[in-house]
């Protein structure tokens, strides 16, 4: 039996069908990842044609056909477009980098409510924000985003025996491991944080986004926080990332 229904969604991909349909990609608050097409979005006149872009966010109507197995966005009431997102390179790739993300895990398999929350707070952030804020937004997504899918490495205890982490000294990430150890069972290729970082981000993680912006990290702390979440990133993720590759020295 066919259905119409509605749900608050952004926009994470696209691509041509045929002449002048578009499919979207879009994380829904309520299903995860849904693949729609959108009839007419490529045509000079279709309705679509500004409303289905990457990163629309908002309430996305659809019809679905379970005979066929296919779903049609028929609507959009689009509720921001994060134009601003687009006129800094910056924060374009960052955007991107999380769209890819998302895409690439599938929503991570469930808990989409908090996650579509998560995206829609970090890009509002994104699109009001200057470039050069957009490095410390993307630390802070991503720490929550693998949260969310339950590889956010352990700040407390050691990966490799399982004692707590001593806050006052360095701890050492260690892949084979995934999570980081402590001096004692570190060798020389693993990333270290210094007590300053780890501390950081123990604190600034455990705030609302908003408030953990406003928290300052330890100077030179940002390249190493990023080595160690990009990797655990494409570990989740099991595949490259194109926004990384081409991304690189932007990100």
């Amino acid at each position: 039996m066919n259905r119409s229904y509605s749900t608050s969604a952004i926009i994470l991909k696209n691509y041509r069908i045929a002449d002048i349909h578009k499919g979207v990609v879009m994380l829904s608050r309520d299903d995860g990842l849904v693949h729609a097409i959108a009839h007419g979005a490529y045509s000079h006149r279709g309705k679509l044609r500004g409303t289905t872009n990457f990163l629309c966010a908002g309430t996305a109507y659809l019809y679905a056909n379970p005979i066929r197995g296919t779903i049609k966005l028929t609507d959009m009431d689009v509720s921001s477009y994060f134009s601003g997102i687009r006129e800094d390179i910056s924060r374009f790739y960052t955007a991107s980098l999380w769209a890819e993300s998302v895409v690439k895990t599938q929503a991570l398999g469930g808990d989409f409510d908090r996650l579509h929350t998560l995206l829609i707070d970090a890009l509002t952030e994104l699109d009001t924000r200057p470039g050069s804020s957009a490095e410390l937004l993307n630390i802070h997504f991503i720490w929550r985003f693998l949260a969310i899918s339950g590889m956010q490495p352990d700040l407390a205890h050691c990966a490799a025996t399982g004692e707590f982490l001593a806050e006052r000294e360095p701890i050492f990430y260690s892949p084979a491991d995934n999570g980081f150890c402590s001096k004692s069972n570190a060798h020389d290729q693993m990333i270290a944080w210094q007590p300053a970082t780890a501390a950081f981000m123990r604190y600034a993680g455990s705030l609302p986004l908003c408030d953990a912006l406003r928290v300052r990290p330890p100077d030179g702390a940002p390249a190493r926080i990023k080595r160690v979440l990009f990797g655990v990133l494409l570990d989740l993720v099991d595949a490259p990332l194109n926004s990384l590759t081409t991304g690189a020295g932007i990100l």
